[in-house]
């Protein structure tokens, strides 16, 4: 019962998608004469909600009378046999009339309890379509949001640090609710890296440093390694002391990226937070970079904010983001074959490199 409960609704759903749509598109759908065609296609939709509505209130008339035949066949039954007993005078009638109406009590609960099992069934059902729309992210994954900008993809990250707290719902790190942690241990978990990284005026050590000042030179080196940063690093006249001057001032951007990946590693994060890291870079920088994240990922769930087509293809799952809301989920060959929003971002070059055969 509880599937066909949640088709229903699935169905009342998908309904009023096209009579929202076919409101909101009114001035078109009357300058083509669809007025029908919109019609038949809403009927079509509460058609298919009725099949199921007509087999959920079969399901529950059902349920019901057969609650109902054992409540009053317990009753029958009862007095039947009673009445045989106070006949071959094995039971007086006192306890015949005590046991009648136990019973009778526990048979009418029984009933009322039947009552309710159709509502656990239509509860299942929803719940169903509840539990679909929670984003739960599996670890050592790589999750992707995508959408046009200001759609609200760096507000996620910025919750997920707990810059501000969501007015409604919760976000959860291994079943605990971020807003109950802690906000030091939060961040000690995440490691970041912007679009812009901010480096401040001292040597490279300190920045990479920056914010765990305890770890070792061997530490260091190892994140710097898989950053791609050692190699630059090393060839500078004084190395690792080498101050980057203002914001970085000294460095590339393909450079100051680099070292901004570092500094997230050398915290062992158990989510990287990249936020559109390569957007600004030119080619050459954007290929060192994106290797090192490659290497970076590794072993961590990983969420970014892309824009690039090579690095969402491999995505685990990809979000794609409308208005602050999630319109679609699902891997690139999956999204690409709904041709819906994520389809026409494809189609509009919201990323680079992006193959003729998408469009």
């Amino acid at each position: 019962m509880s599937r066909s409960i949640a088709n229903e609704v699935n169905h009342y759903a998908g309904a009023g998608g096209i009579a929202e749509e076919s409101l909101t598109s009114l001035r078109t759908v009357y300058a083509f004469n669809g007025q029908s065609h919109e019609c038949e296609r809403y009927d079509a939709a509460l058609e298919k909600a009725k099949i199921n509505g007509i087999y959920r209130s079969i399901y529950i008339g059902v349920a019901y009378g057969a609650t109902q035949l054992i409540m009053f066949c317990s009753y029958c039954l009862a007095f039947w046999i009673g009445t045989n007993f106070v006949v071959d005078k094995s039971m007086d009638a006192q306890t015949l009339i005590t046991v009648f109406f136990s019973i009778m009590m526990g048979s009418t609960a029984l009933g009322q309890a039947g009552q309710q099992f159709a509502v656990i069934g239509t509860a299942q059902g929803a719940a169903a379509a509840t539990f679909e729309i929670i984003d739960k992210y599996c670890p050592a994954k790589l999750w992707l949001l995508v959408g046009s900008s200001g759609c609200g993809k760096s507000t996620i990250i910025s919750l997920l640090l707990r810059f501000y707290d969501p007015s409604s719902g919760d976000i959860k790190l291994d079943g605990n609710d971020i807003s109950g942690l802690n906000l030091k241990t939060l961040r000690k978990f995440i490691g970041v890296v912007s679009q812009e990284p901010t480096l401040f005026d001292c040597s490279i050590e300190e920045n990479i440093k920056f914010g765990n000042s305890d770890i070792s030179d061997d530490e260091m080196w190892e994140a710097s390694k898989i950053a791609n940063a050692n190699k630059f690093i090393s060839n500078l006249p004084m190395g690792y002391k080498t101050t980057v001057g203002e914001r970085g001032v000294q460095l590339s951007g393909g450079q100051k990226q680099r070292i901004a990946i570092a500094r997230a590693l050398i915290r062992n994060p158990k989510i990287l937070l990249l936020d559109e890291a390569t957007s600004a870079l030119d080619a050459e920088s954007e290929f060192s970079v994106q290797e090192a994240l490659d290497r970076a990922r590794q072993g961590r769930t990983t969420i970014i904010i892309a824009h690039r087509l090579s690095t969402i293809r491999n995505a685990d799952k990809i979000i794609a983001i409308k208005n602050g809301k999630v319109i679609e989920t699902g891997s690139h060959t999956e999204l690409i074959s709904k041709k819906g929003y994520y389809h026409k971002l494809v189609n509009s070059q919201v990323f680079v490199d992006i193959d003729c055969e998408f469009k």
